[in-house]
């Protein structure tokens, strides 16, 4: 393998692993803002006339732990679908750069691993965008305000 390619190869996976970094942590700091509105809009709901005649009913009670239940269920699987397909797309990529390694001798595997992260790390950060949506923002926002009117801020 060419010492440009490698180099190119190298200074592109640099830049990839920032941008994951960035994206990562604008994210973070995204989520944490919508689930603070998500709170903010679940204490005026609960302020609110008909929201206070929904706490005084019994049988809403019960219903309120099953709904709970089902909203943090429900985070709780699309978080793990996404850490599965970091997992999956991980040891594909490893895999892809031991074979090349096998066939074209150490440099190839590791030029190829090099430039299979890359792709690893596109992934990772249109993922971490993708949360920072107004989709993804809205949803987490939702899910902060329905589990907070639910729950009357005990899990």
């Amino acid at each position: 393998v060419k010492d440009s390619t490698k180099d190119g190869i190298r200074k592109t996976r640099l830049a990839t692993k920032t941008a994951v970094i960035v994206s990562g942590q604008m994210a973070s700091a995204m989520v944490a803002l919508a689930k603070t509105l998500g709170t903010t809009l679940s204490g005026m709901v609960s302020e609110h006339p008909a929201g206070q005649r929904m706490n005084e009913q019994g049988t809403v009670t019960e219903v309120k732990k099953v709904a709970v239940a089902g909203v943090v269920a429900t985070a709780n699987v699309l978080e793990t679908g996404t850490e599965a397909l970091k997992t999956m797309l991980t040891s594909t990529c490893a895999g892809v750069s031991e074979v090349v390694e096998h066939k074209y001798g150490e440099d190839a595997g590791k030029t190829a691993s090099e430039g299979m992260g890359i792709a690893t790390d596109v992934v990772e950060a249109g993922l971490n965008l993708k949360k920072v949506g107004v989709r993804g923002l809205a949803k987490v926002a939702g899910k902060e305000a329905a589990k907070n009117i639910l729950s009357d801020g005990t899990e």
